[in-house]
């Protein structure tokens, strides 16, 4: 029977970020500081501190296993940092302060060890991209002509370390959100350029809008909804190229996809789909903020009160 696999965890900050290395190693984050890691395939957690860290909150990790690791602090201006482990989580170094004191972090991704990007809600009425091809050494932003405008209203959601994504061949896609939101950006060159498309979603309120994208091949799946109206689920999925039949009626926040199958969590519980998105069926009452695919396979999700688990099928 497929199920999630709770890890018995003290944790009680809420959990926005998550990593799935392999079935035995993942990390995951969020706020007052919190950063965790399992090596014992989710039995176990435990805490990575950042010093001077403690009170910003982590909305986004990735990590390349039990030794190296990117996390994401969210917030306005400098609140917004981008940090590197190289030994497990025991020294962090700072690689990237926002250096707009109107910008906001809202998702890191990396293709490989080295090769990453870090996007951010619009300054100047676009959205900030900052790629790395040195492992964080040194970040340079996006041209302001490469990226299409943001409309009024129009933001990410850090809420799940999911709203940007990375493929193979330095392709990169990430959703928005509020109103005006509902579109995809994406890159085909290592997040240099962008384009952006409509997915005929329409959201009226800071509240709603995508929150999560995934991809696989040329095909993606975007979730969302009202974090506000969390019971909702009205115009919460795209999929790229199909129109979705039967969808979940509740705020999505997450979603990982794999050939056709697909994943989507959000506080109410956890949704599969067998055709690629197109129709959903309920895994588990059991609800995350976010979900993370390993290279083999593992499933791990994250979310509030320090619930982490692994899906066990």
């Amino acid at each position: 029977m497929a199920e999630w696999r709770l890890a018995k965890t003290p944790l009680r900050s809420n959990l926005r970020g998550v990593s799935a290395v392999s079935r035995q190693v993942a990390w995951a984050s969020g706020t007052n500081g919190l950063i965790v890691r399992s090596t014992d395939g989710g039995a176990n957690f435990f805490p990575r501190t950042v010093p001077g860290g403690e009170t910003l909150d982590y909305r986004d990790i990735e990590a390349f296993g039990a030794e190296v690791a990117y996390v994401m602090s969210a917030g306005p201006g400098s609140a917004s940092r981008v940090f590197k482990t190289e030994d497990g989580g025991q020294v962090w170094k700072l690689l990237l302060e926002n250096p707009d004191s109107q910008g906001f972090f809202d998702a890191i991704a990396f293709w490989d060890e080295r090769r990453g990007l870090v996007m951010g809600d619009p300054v100047n009425g676009r959205f900030t991209i900052r790629v790395t091809m040195d492992g964080g050494v040194s970040w340079k932003a996006a041209a302001a002509d490469a990226m299409p405008p943001a409309r009024l209203g129009e933001a990410a959601f850090a809420a799940s370390g999911t709203c940007l994504v990375v493929g193979p061949g330095g392709r990169a896609w990430f959703v928005t959100g509020g109103a005006g939101g509902g579109r995809v950006f994406a890159s085909l060159d290592w997040g240099r350029t962008w384009s952006v498309s409509e997915t005929g979603m329409a959201y009226s309120t800071a509240s709603s809008g995508l929150f999560a994208i995934a991809a696989h091949g040329a095909g993606w799946v975007a979730v969302g909804g009202d974090y506000r109206a969390e019971d909702r689920g009205t115009g919460n999925i795209a999929v790229r190229g199909a129109e979705v039949r039967k969808a979940p009626g509740v705020f999505l926040s997450g979603v990982v996809l794999l050939e056709g199958l697909a994943m989507a969590v959000g506080p109410r519980g956890t949704f599969l789909s067998r055709d690629g998105g197109k129709s959903w069926e309920t895994g588990s009452e059991v609800g995350f903020h976010t979900v993370s695919l390993a290279k083999d396979g593992t499933v791990y999700g994250a979310g509030a009160l320090g619930r982490i688990g692994r899906w066990v099928d």
